[in-house]
């Protein structure tokens, strides 16, 4: 067992100075804790596209990049891939952004760790704050990490990519039976007018 400042670099997300202001013709992403959820990482498309304030050079996020969430009440990790093409992305300040990995560690297995149940109480219990709670870099960086070898990695995060599908799979099916049911409702309501 590791922790995890021994195998990837920690870095708060980018600090703004100001506002941020949609500019839909620029090339620079602000990923936001609006666009991630744990089940389908980063929403590329609802990024806002934004000219970055300030005169400091922005670690932009590269594919293999993990992000986590350090603000709220559930803290979580995302894997960044796919950054669409032509485009530069940076993670808001409400993240922290692991880079540099280790190459004996998978970014997409040390994401499924991150979100795994132990690790998430230790992130419970190291949490800070009483209306918001916020995860102290020094909490992250002592997070024990488990690295199996490559071969166990890569079984792994073929499970948690088929687990990920189900799920996504079954939230479909809830949606399309919710909508069912509304309609259902409407067409009720619509061949019963007098009630």
């Amino acid at each position: 067992m590791q922790i995890l400042n021994q195998i990837a670099s920690i870095e708060l997300g980018f600090q703004l100075r100001s506002q941020v202001i949609q500019s839909p013709e620029s090339k620079e992403l602000l990923i936001q804790m609006k666009d991630v959820s744990k089940t389908n990482g980063v929403n590329w498309k609802t990024c806002v596209p934004t000219q970055l304030p300030g005169k400091k050079m922005p670690q932009w996020l590269c594919d293999g990049d993990v992000i986590v969430v350090a603000r709220g009440f559930n803290f979580f990790a995302a894997h960044i891939q796919d950054i669409p093409q032509g485009f530069q992305a940076v993670a808001a300040p409400a993240f922290f952004v692991l880079s540099k990995i280790n190459a004996q560690i998978l970014p997409e297995y040390l994401t499924w760790w991150l979100n795994q149940v132990p690790t998430q109480r230790y992130f419970e219990k190291s949490a800070e704050g009483a209306i918001s709670k916020s995860l102290k870099r020094t909490a992250l960086e002592n997070t024990p990490v488990i690295i199996p070898p490559m071969a166990q990695q890569q079984h792994i995060v073929s499970l948690a990519r088929l687990f990920r599908e189900e799920y996504r799979l079954l939230e479909q099916m809830r949606t399309n039976t919710a909508q069912m049911q509304t309609a259902l409702v409407n067409q009720l309501i619509q061949s019963n007018p007098n009630n």
